[in-house]
């Protein structure tokens, strides 16, 4: 009986996990040895963008967030940035910190809802990393994500790329 339910519960979270939405891949095979359920799974990672120029690297149910490539060649050569505190709670389209540069000033914003995990400390000695890594080691904050279904209001990067496209129109 115990197996049974282990089995049931198994399958109960792959399915919260699909119902995020056709974004968020997930490869799934159930082997039955002796009773038991063993449910190997892994989530593919995969990129969000948002409309102002975030970008989103899930893993699970925590995601990194920096500011675009597109962003940081559009704001020039980075000189400070301004990070979220850890433990805050934020919503969509909050307003998450600042990033400045010789010419100008720009938001960060939160593509989705949740908790500041982590910030990348190395940021405040070298804000220059968004300029040379923005979309790798130059990610902002990570964040534990409240609302994962939120993901499927972002963009994927055929998406992004076309939204860039427009705006040097």
């Amino acid at each position: 009986m115990a197996a049974r339910f282990a089995c049931a519960r198994t399958l109960d979270i792959i399915r919260s996990i699909r119902q995020y939405g056709p974004k968020v891949a997930m490869k799934t095979s159930t082997q039955f040895f002796q009773s038991r359920c063993i449910v190997y799974s892994s989530v593919l990672r995969e990129k969000y963008f948002s409309d102002q120029h975030e970008w989103v690297d899930v893993n699970e149910n925590i995601a990194k967030v920096g500011i675009t490539n597109y962003a940081q060649a559009k704001l020039g050569e980075l000189v400070y940035v301004e990070l979220p505190d850890v433990d805050a709670e934020v919503d969509k389209d909050d307003i998450t910190g600042t990033v400045e540069s010789v010419k100008a000033a720009s938001d960060i914003y939160s593509p989705v809802s949740g908790t500041i995990k982590e910030v990348n400390e190395e940021l405040s000695a070298n804000p220059g990393l968004l300029n040379t890594a923005a979309e790798s080691d130059g990610w902002v904050y990570t964040i534990e994500l409240s609302q994962p279904e939120e993901l499927n209001e972002l963009m994927d990067l055929d998406a992004y790329k076309a939204l860039c496209v427009d705006e040097e129109e």
